[in-house]
Protein backbone atom coordinates (compact mmCIF):
# COMPACT_ATOMS: atom_id res chain seq x y z
CA UNK A 1 0.00 0.00 0.00
CA UNK A 2 1.45 3.42 0.85
CA UNK A 3 3.32 4.70 3.46
CA UNK A 4 4.77 8.46 4.36
CA UNK A 5 7.72 10.01 5.83
CA UNK A 6 7.81 13.94 6.49
CA UNK A 7 10.68 16.28 8.10
CA UNK A 8 8.10 18.83 7.48
CA UNK A 9 10.14 19.97 4.50
CA UNK A 10 10.47 16.88 2.49
CA UNK A 11 7.46 14.08 1.81
CA UNK A 12 8.47 10.81 1.22
CA UNK A 13 5.70 8.53 -0.57
CA UNK A 14 6.83 4.93 -0.78
CA UNK A 15 4.21 3.08 -2.86
CA UNK A 16 4.73 -1.06 -2.03
CA UNK A 17 1.92 -2.65 -3.82
CA UNK A 18 -1.09 -2.25 -5.62
CA UNK A 19 -4.41 -0.79 -4.13
CA UNK A 20 -8.62 -0.86 -3.74
CA UNK A 21 -10.44 2.27 -4.27
CA UNK A 22 -10.97 2.21 -0.95
CA UNK A 23 -7.46 2.11 0.07
CA UNK A 24 -7.08 4.83 -2.31
CA UNK A 25 -8.94 7.09 -0.71
CA UNK A 26 -7.61 6.95 2.74
CA UNK A 27 -4.40 7.13 0.89
CA UNK A 28 -5.59 10.23 -0.39
CA UNK A 29 -7.09 11.85 3.00
CA UNK A 30 -3.20 11.25 3.90
CA UNK A 31 -1.86 12.73 1.79
CA UNK A 32 -3.35 16.20 2.03
CA UNK A 33 -2.31 16.31 5.82
CA UNK A 34 1.30 17.22 4.06
CA UNK A 35 0.60 19.99 1.68
CA UNK A 36 3.23 22.52 3.21
CA UNK A 37 6.14 20.48 2.03
CA UNK A 38 8.38 21.22 -0.69
CA UNK A 39 9.85 18.54 -1.84
CA UNK A 40 7.23 15.09 -2.90
CA UNK A 41 9.65 11.80 -3.49
CA UNK A 42 7.58 8.98 -4.60
CA UNK A 43 9.09 5.70 -4.69
CA UNK A 44 7.49 2.43 -6.44
CA UNK A 45 8.48 -0.77 -5.44
CA UNK A 46 9.01 -3.34 -8.37
CA UNK A 47 5.54 -5.54 -7.24
CA UNK A 48 4.14 -2.54 -7.99
CA UNK A 49 1.15 -2.56 -11.38
CA UNK A 50 0.96 0.56 -13.07
CA UNK A 51 -2.72 -0.03 -13.30
CA UNK A 52 -5.09 2.89 -13.23
CA UNK A 53 -5.21 3.07 -9.13
CA UNK A 54 -1.85 3.67 -9.24
CA UNK A 55 -2.05 6.08 -12.13
CA UNK A 56 -4.71 7.78 -10.63
CA UNK A 57 -3.09 8.01 -7.16
CA UNK A 58 0.08 9.87 -8.87
CA UNK A 59 -2.68 12.45 -10.31
CA UNK A 60 -3.91 12.95 -7.22
CA UNK A 61 -0.05 13.27 -5.61
CA UNK A 62 0.90 15.97 -8.37
CA UNK A 63 -2.96 17.81 -7.53
CA UNK A 64 -1.89 17.96 -4.70
CA UNK A 65 1.56 19.03 -4.39
CA UNK A 66 1.68 21.21 -7.82
CA UNK A 67 3.24 23.72 -5.67
CA UNK A 68 6.01 22.15 -4.65
CA UNK A 69 9.42 22.79 -5.48
CA UNK A 70 10.31 19.14 -6.99
CA UNK A 71 7.90 15.93 -7.62
CA UNK A 72 9.81 13.03 -8.82
CA UNK A 73 8.99 9.29 -9.03
CA UNK A 74 11.79 6.66 -8.42
CA UNK A 75 11.19 3.99 -10.58
CA UNK A 76 11.98 0.37 -9.90
CA UNK A 77 11.72 -0.99 -13.70
CA UNK A 78 12.14 -0.31 -17.26
CA UNK A 79 8.81 -1.43 -17.50
CA UNK A 80 7.32 1.26 -15.28
CA UNK A 81 9.40 4.83 -16.91
CA UNK A 82 8.08 2.89 -19.55
CA UNK A 83 3.94 3.16 -18.85
CA UNK A 84 4.45 6.38 -16.70
CA UNK A 85 5.91 7.96 -20.33
CA UNK A 86 2.78 6.93 -22.09
CA UNK A 87 -0.06 7.97 -19.62
CA UNK A 88 2.35 11.43 -20.05
CA UNK A 89 3.76 11.26 -16.30
CA UNK A 90 6.91 12.51 -17.11
CA UNK A 91 5.47 15.98 -18.35
CA UNK A 92 4.41 16.35 -14.63
CA UNK A 93 6.97 14.44 -12.33
CA UNK A 94 10.84 13.69 -12.63
CA UNK A 95 10.96 10.58 -13.20
CA UNK A 96 14.23 8.47 -11.84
Amino acid sequence: MLSLQSDGQTLKIDINRSMTLSEFSKCEKQLKEHTDVETVLVSLSLNVGLDSTIIGLLLVIYEIFKSAKLLSVELSSPEQLHVLKMAQLDTLFELK
